[in-house]
């Protein structure tokens, strides 16, 4: 495993920790831009609510509107707070890309198999 991954997980361990979770494809299946029909990943939820629980800053952010414009964060909100999402901000407007590039990126399901 890598070594920044593992510093972070240790800090998240000891609910020190800061994650930015993205909201369609890891908290929920999104098809295409269909947000009103996505339905809750309850296992990531209740993962992150956990991490939340035991102390770390949750930051949830979504690329949601950023290439049609529309405004997604009222309905997103309400949808997190429907799932029972705890978080500590909502971030809308991450940049839209086809891969983000982090030493300290990590899958749903490894996060999941690790924690």
């Amino acid at each position: 495993m890598n070594l920044s991954i593992e510093r972070a997980l240790k800090k998240i361990e000891q609910g020190k920790g800061t994650l930015l979770v993205d909201i369609d494809g890891v908290l929920c299946s999104t098809e295409g831009n269909k947000y009103d029909y996505s339905e809750p990943d309850e296992n990531m939820i209740t993962l992150i609510n956990s991490l939340y629980d035991k102390g770390n800053i949750i930051k949830i952010f979504t690329a949601r509107g950023s290439s049609s414009g529309m405004d997604w964060e009222a309905f997103t909100q309400h949808q997190l707070a429907n799932w029972g999402i705890r978080y500590h901000e909502l971030i809308i407007g991450k940049p839209s890309c086809d891969l983000i590039i982090d030493d300290m990126a990590i899958r749903p399901d490894e996060l999941l198999d690790i924690l």
